[in-house]
């Protein structure tokens, strides 16, 4: 049996699991993934992880530039979090204060 050529891949070539994705962004580059990451076994987070450690970041931005020193206990309530919680955020990116 002979090897095919990148020209007569076509999706029905490829694996179940990989179908979906060579719909969404083609063949050149599913086989363009599969060369960089083929064997290994990775996790794939959804879309919206990426949307909440943005918020996050703004969210832990903010209560920083509000802090003033003494409200550690109306960033927590303001933000819905815990005291300890906004004092780890401030260790974390100190304010400079």
């Amino acid at each position: 049996m002979q090897a095919k050529t990148r020209a007569e891949i076509r999706a029905e070539d490829f694996p179940d699991t990989l179908r979906g994705l060579v719909e969404k962004i083609g063949i050149a580059a599913t086989l363009e993934v599969m060369g960089e990451l083929g064997g290994s076994q990775m996790y794939i987070a959804k879309p919206e992880s990426v949307f909440q450690s943005v918020e996050r970041r703004n969210r832990d931005a903010e209560i920083r530039a509000e802090f003033n020193g003494y409200n550690r206990r109306g960033l927590a309530r303001k933000h819905g979090l815990t005291e300890e919680q906004v004092r780890r955020i401030l260790k974390r990116h100190p304010t400079g204060r």
